[in-house]
């Protein structure tokens, strides 16, 4: 099973909130790691990927129908910045379970906020070596 039905399949079980970087599988984190390092930011053209699939689930509040091998060309501008917030998040989160960074308790986000530019991205401890 690919990745992106693993993580669709979580979604439909667990609800959107298990899209929320804290609450995501190590092996989904490790995939993102990844699919974080492929990314060309200066393009609208996403391939599917269990990021595209927990940014886009979040931001319409209902999980995506993405395919393994799909590109996905993201014509808003305010998703499109959704999906960039959510790669952050998810970079953050990362750092912090490698132990490189502890999260400000108040940057810790919900389904509800995790897109509002009112919620920065603060840390407690960041690696400086980083």
């Amino acid at each position: 099973m690919s990745s992106i039905k693993y993580f669709k399949g979580l979604l439909n079980i667990n609800g959107l909130e298990a899209a929320l970087p804290q609450n995501i599988p190590s092996e989904i984190l490790d995939v993102m790691k990844i699919e974080t390092q492929k990314l060309d930011i200066n393009s609208r053209r996403i391939k599917a990927s269990c990021l595209l699939v927990g940014a886009i689930g979040l931001t319409h509040k209902k999980v995506p129908s993405y395919e393994v091998g799909q590109t996905i060309k993201i014509k808003n501008k305010k998703v499109l910045n959704n999906f960039y917030i959510y790669v952050t998040q998810i970079h953050a989160e990362i750092l912090v379970r490698e132990g490189r960074a502890i999260l400000s308790s108040s940057s810790v986000v919900d389904i509800n906020d995790i897109f509002l530019d009112s919620k920065p991205l603060s840390f407690d401890y960041l690696d400086p070596d980083l």
